[in-house]
Protein backbone atom coordinates (compact mmCIF):
# COMPACT_ATOMS: atom_id res chain seq x y z
CA UNK A 1 0.00 0.00 0.00
CA UNK A 2 1.13 3.53 -0.70
CA UNK A 3 -0.16 7.09 -0.95
CA UNK A 4 0.37 8.73 -4.32
CA UNK A 5 0.22 12.28 -5.55
CA UNK A 6 -2.37 12.80 -8.22
CA UNK A 7 -0.80 13.11 -11.65
CA UNK A 8 -1.90 13.21 -15.26
CA UNK A 9 -1.43 9.43 -15.34
CA UNK A 10 -3.85 8.65 -12.49
CA UNK A 11 -6.20 11.65 -12.55
CA UNK A 12 -9.09 10.02 -14.44
CA UNK A 13 -9.00 6.97 -12.16
CA UNK A 14 -8.78 9.25 -9.11
CA UNK A 15 -11.92 11.22 -9.98
CA UNK A 16 -13.85 7.97 -10.35
CA UNK A 17 -13.23 7.13 -6.67
CA UNK A 18 -16.22 7.65 -4.40
CA UNK A 19 -17.61 6.40 -1.11
CA UNK A 20 -20.94 4.60 -0.93
CA UNK A 21 -23.92 6.89 -1.44
CA UNK A 22 -25.05 6.19 2.14
CA UNK A 23 -21.77 7.75 3.33
CA UNK A 24 -22.31 11.07 1.55
CA UNK A 25 -23.91 12.57 4.64
CA UNK A 26 -20.53 12.19 6.36
CA UNK A 27 -18.45 13.36 3.39
CA UNK A 28 -19.98 14.91 0.33
CA UNK A 29 -18.91 13.82 -3.14
CA UNK A 30 -18.06 17.43 -4.09
CA UNK A 31 -15.54 17.56 -1.23
CA UNK A 32 -13.86 14.45 -2.61
CA UNK A 33 -13.74 15.82 -6.16
CA UNK A 34 -12.46 19.17 -4.88
CA UNK A 35 -9.63 17.44 -3.01
CA UNK A 36 -8.66 15.40 -6.03
CA UNK A 37 -8.85 18.41 -8.34
CA UNK A 38 -6.70 20.51 -6.00
CA UNK A 39 -4.07 17.80 -5.99
CA UNK A 40 -3.91 17.87 -9.75
CA UNK A 41 -3.49 21.65 -9.88
CA UNK A 42 -0.20 22.55 -8.17
CA UNK A 43 -1.04 22.66 -4.50
CA UNK A 44 1.10 25.26 -2.71
CA UNK A 45 3.20 24.56 0.37
CA UNK A 46 1.24 24.73 3.61
CA UNK A 47 -2.03 23.74 2.00
CA UNK A 48 -3.81 20.44 2.14
CA UNK A 49 -2.10 17.53 0.44
CA UNK A 50 -4.67 15.33 -1.34
CA UNK A 51 -3.45 11.83 -2.13
CA UNK A 52 -4.88 8.63 -3.54
CA UNK A 53 -4.46 5.30 -1.80
CA UNK A 54 -2.97 2.64 -4.05
CA UNK A 55 -2.67 -1.08 -3.38
CA UNK A 56 -1.13 -3.56 -5.81
CA UNK A 57 -1.58 -1.25 -8.79
CA UNK A 58 -5.19 -0.23 -8.13
CA UNK A 59 -6.55 2.95 -6.62
CA UNK A 60 -8.70 2.02 -3.61
CA UNK A 61 -9.34 5.35 -1.87
CA UNK A 62 -8.25 8.87 -1.05
CA UNK A 63 -6.99 10.93 1.88
CA UNK A 64 -6.17 14.61 2.40
CA UNK A 65 -3.36 15.56 4.78
CA UNK A 66 -2.37 18.87 6.34
CA UNK A 67 0.82 19.49 8.30
CA UNK A 68 0.16 21.48 11.48
CA UNK A 69 3.79 21.50 12.65
CA UNK A 70 3.26 19.55 15.87
CA UNK A 71 1.09 17.06 14.04
CA UNK A 72 -0.58 16.05 10.84
CA UNK A 73 -4.33 16.16 10.36
CA UNK A 74 -6.31 14.23 7.84
CA UNK A 75 -9.73 14.55 6.25
CA UNK A 76 -11.63 13.37 3.17
CA UNK A 77 -10.46 9.84 3.99
CA UNK A 78 -12.48 7.15 2.30
CA UNK A 79 -12.23 3.82 0.58
CA UNK A 80 -13.90 3.51 -2.80
CA UNK A 81 -17.32 1.89 -2.71
CA UNK A 82 -16.05 -1.13 -4.73
CA UNK A 83 -13.26 -1.83 -2.24
CA UNK A 84 -14.99 -1.37 1.11
CA UNK A 85 -15.13 -4.24 3.56
CA UNK A 86 -11.78 -5.68 2.45
CA UNK A 87 -9.57 -4.20 5.18
CA UNK A 88 -8.17 -1.33 3.12
CA UNK A 89 -9.26 1.39 5.57
CA UNK A 90 -7.49 -0.19 8.53
CA UNK A 91 -4.39 -0.90 6.45
CA UNK A 92 -4.38 2.70 5.17
CA UNK A 93 -4.56 4.01 8.75
CA UNK A 94 -1.63 1.78 9.72
CA UNK A 95 0.34 2.94 6.68
CA UNK A 96 -0.54 6.56 7.51
CA UNK A 97 1.62 6.35 10.64
CA UNK A 98 4.61 5.17 8.59
CA UNK A 99 3.93 7.83 5.94
CA UNK A 100 3.74 10.65 8.48
CA UNK A 101 6.87 9.49 10.32
CA UNK A 102 8.75 9.47 7.00
CA UNK A 103 7.41 12.69 5.43
CA UNK A 104 6.77 14.76 8.58
CA UNK A 105 9.43 13.56 11.06
CA UNK A 106 8.75 16.28 13.66
CA UNK A 107 5.05 15.45 13.91
CA UNK A 108 4.09 14.00 17.28
CA UNK A 109 0.50 13.11 16.50
CA UNK A 110 -2.05 12.47 13.79
CA UNK A 111 -5.40 14.24 14.21
CA UNK A 112 -8.83 14.01 12.64
CA UNK A 113 -12.40 15.22 13.14
CA UNK A 114 -15.38 12.89 12.99
CA UNK A 115 -19.11 13.38 13.26
CA UNK A 116 -20.42 11.86 16.51
CA UNK A 117 -23.04 9.77 14.70
CA UNK A 118 -20.53 8.27 12.27
CA UNK A 119 -20.17 5.23 14.50
CA UNK A 120 -18.56 3.02 11.86
CA UNK A 121 -15.75 5.55 11.33
CA UNK A 122 -15.30 6.11 15.06
CA UNK A 123 -14.98 2.34 15.65
CA UNK A 124 -12.48 2.09 12.80
CA UNK A 125 -10.36 4.95 14.19
CA UNK A 126 -10.51 3.55 17.73
CA UNK A 127 -9.42 0.12 16.46
CA UNK A 128 -6.40 1.85 14.88
CA UNK A 129 -5.43 3.46 18.21
CA UNK A 130 -7.12 6.86 17.94
CA UNK A 131 -8.88 8.30 20.98
CA UNK A 132 -11.24 11.23 21.43
CA UNK A 133 -9.65 14.31 22.93
CA UNK A 134 -12.83 15.69 24.48
CA UNK A 135 -12.85 18.64 22.09
CA UNK A 136 -16.13 19.29 20.28
CA UNK A 137 -15.67 21.72 17.40
CA UNK A 138 -18.15 24.49 16.48
CA UNK A 139 -19.39 22.33 13.58
CA UNK A 140 -20.22 19.53 16.04
CA UNK A 141 -17.36 17.21 15.05
CA UNK A 142 -15.23 15.45 17.64
CA UNK A 143 -11.44 15.62 17.64
CA UNK A 144 -9.58 12.30 17.67
CA UNK A 145 -5.83 11.69 17.66
CA UNK A 146 -3.13 9.09 17.92
CA UNK A 147 0.29 9.82 19.38
CA UNK A 148 3.42 9.03 17.38
CA UNK A 149 5.74 9.20 20.39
Amino acid sequence: MQFLKITQDNFLKAIDLRPKRSQYRFMRRDVVLYSIGRAYTATRDGEAIPLVIEDNGKLVGAIRLRNYGRGVGFAAFFIDRKHQGKGYAKRALQYLVEYVETHFPVAGEIELCVLPDNTAARRLFESAGYHTTGVVNPDGTLDMEVSLD
